[in-house]
């Protein structure tokens, strides 16, 4: 690995170097004698240095931890979230979190920075639907070119989706599709979901072979799907 040369006095954030180290890792990395701001003394290595991942001895982030406990922002609104008061989160010793309410009616908690950030304005929910930064519409298409329609109100969607061609077989036939039923694409194109293209097909079969059971079946069969046959 090459060795990072830096100067004597040069300043990384809160480090100063002061001298170069007799320090070097097994792999050859350079080491710097820095002085902090708050006068400590740690050899650190020089592409920490360079690149920011070593700022000080630790006094900066307790300095920023500090300066967060000092930022009230109890009943300040972030978003759909209100601080309601400081707690501790994730075993921290610090009480740098909030316990938030969001306009929905959850509760969250989360940091004074990413609230003042704006990385966190919600409990969530936000991220759904016509909210979503990216919303396009309420479609999308998987993987297999099948188009699902944002429907966060039919019974058997996932994550608020359902396939649209199963919506468009619903909406004609006027009721729910049961699980035992397909809608078939007839020119093969997965997001061509006009009426005329889809047809509905059935997967179950007889529960026996008897002729009674047969007739029950059958029966049964057009009383669903073509009850016309059937009125007389």
């Amino acid at each position: 690995m090459r060795k990072l040369e830096l100067q004597i006095g040069d300043k990384y954030n809160y480090w100063t170097i002061i001298s170069l180290s007799n320090f070097e890792s097994k792999k050859g990395e350079r080491y710097y004698k820095c002085q902090c701001d708050c006068g400590n003394v740690k050899d650190v290595r020089a592409h920490h240095l360079k690149s920011g991942n070593s700022k000080s001895c630790g006094c900066f982030v307790k300095k920023r931890i500090s300066e967060l406990k000092r930022i009230d922002i109890e009943g300040v609104k972030f978003g759909k979230l209100t601080p309601l008061k400081r707690v501790k989160h994730n075993g921290s010793k610090h009480f740098n979190h909030w316990l938030c309410k969001c306009d929905c009616g959850n509760e969250v908690v989360s940091s004074t920075g990413s609230l003042r950030r704006g990385k966190h304005l919600s409990c969530g929910c936000v991220r759904k639907g016509e909210e979503n930064h990216n919303w396009k519409g309420g479609k999308i298409t998987t993987k297999f070119g099948y188009v699902k329609k944002y429907s966060p109100e039919h019974p058997n969607n996932i994550n608020g989706y359902v396939l649209e061609h199963r919506l468009v077989m619903e909406n004609i036939i006027g009721r729910y599709l049961e699980p035992n039923e397909e809608v078939h694409h007839k020119n093969g194109i997965r997001n061509d979901n006009t009426k005329e293209n889809l047809e509905l097909w059935v997967k179950s079969q007889p529960p026996g072979q008897r002729v009674d059971d047969m007739v029950d079946f059958c029966y049964n069969f057009l009383k669903k799907y073509k009850p016309e046959l059937i009125k007389y």
